[in-house]
């Protein structure tokens, strides 16, 4: 099935959750929130949420194995995860993500500046232990300006997101789109491992901008 949400809906939901985050789990400058779950609109807005509330965005591939979670979440210590499920290998709070469930409390404060760490991506570990990167917001914000100088959109683009959350073209294409008023489609995992599957939602979708790492 397909999960559709308007500009004005995933705005509001993020800005709900932000709240949430700010009030319930004191989410605040430099403070870590895991997000654990498929790609899909929850992972969207819980995204967008996280930036908003001032938090530190670390996604939580998961794929990943129980060992490299574990240490993800021993190193970063995150106020809090955002799951869709209660998931029993993380012992840390756990909130659970339900669109319909989060209120109408919008008004969340705005504390973040450029200069503020707003990712901590991990690499894969496949040359050895995971390792945190940093990433200020004023570094994705020039890497979002930069591809939409050298790659402008016109009035009818479609943005997919495909990659895994742990690689950093995935912001690009989970934000890339978004901000500029565009439409995105979030391809799931089963879909992009099925090269004939991910040809039809390319083709349904009319999707023009499809990144491959």
């Amino acid at each position: 099935g397909k999960d559709i949400v308007t500009f004005k809906e995933m705005d509001l939901k993020s800005s709900v959750l932000a709240k949430i985050l700010q009030d319930k789990y004191k989410v605040n400058l430099e403070t870590a929130v895991g997000v654990y779950m498929d790609r899909s609109v929850n992972s969207a807005v819980a995204l967008l949420a996280v930036l908003k509330a001032g938090g530190v965005y670390v996604p939580i591939e998961r794929h990943s194995p129980d060992e490299m979670i574990a240490e993800m979440l021993t190193e970063v210590c995150p106020a809090v995860v955002i799951s869709t499920e209660q998931e029993k290998m993380i012992s840390k709070n756990q909130l659970r993500l339900s669109l319909s469930d989060l209120g109408e409390d919008a008004t969340y404060k705005k504390r973040n500046t450029i200069e503020n760490t707003s990712i901590i991506m991990y690499t894969s570990g496949s040359t050895g232990k995971p390792k945190g990167v940093k990433h200020k917001q004023l570094q994705v914000i020039n890497r979002l300006n930069y591809m939409w100088e050298v790659y402008p959109f016109n009035k009818s683009d479609v943005v997919s997101q495909r990659t895994m959350v742990n690689y950093m073209p995935s912001m690009w294409e989970f934000l890339g789109g978004l901000l500029r008023g565009r439409k995105t489609v979030i391809i799931s995992d089963e879909i992009v491992k099925d090269p004939y599957k991910l040809a039809q939602v390319v083709q349904e979708c009319k999707v023009t901008y499809l990144t491959i790492v």
